[in-house]
């Protein structure tokens, strides 16, 4: 059975080295399912909020997130 984990992609580099994790990841045999989501920033929103974000709820989900850069 495999893993789900949650995949941010990121922007600017973040792609690039996230997938390059990702292919890594793959390459040894991980068995994982990428649930894949577009963060954005969350900058002035209060944390009661959050769990309405699907990316929170995904990562509370899955309980595991790779993450690439965001804002570079």
């Amino acid at each position: 059975m495999k893993t789900p984990v949650t995949l941010i992609p990121g922007d600017g580099i973040g792609p690039e080295v996230t997938y390059a994790a990702v292919r890594l990841l793959d390459a040894a045999g991980a068995e994982i399912e990428w649930v894949e989501k577009e963060a954005k920033p969350m900058v002035g929103q209060r944390v009661e909020d959050w769990h309405a974000d699907p990316v929170v709820a995904s990562i509370l989900s899955t309980r595991v997130g790779l993450k690439g850069p965001i804002t570079t």
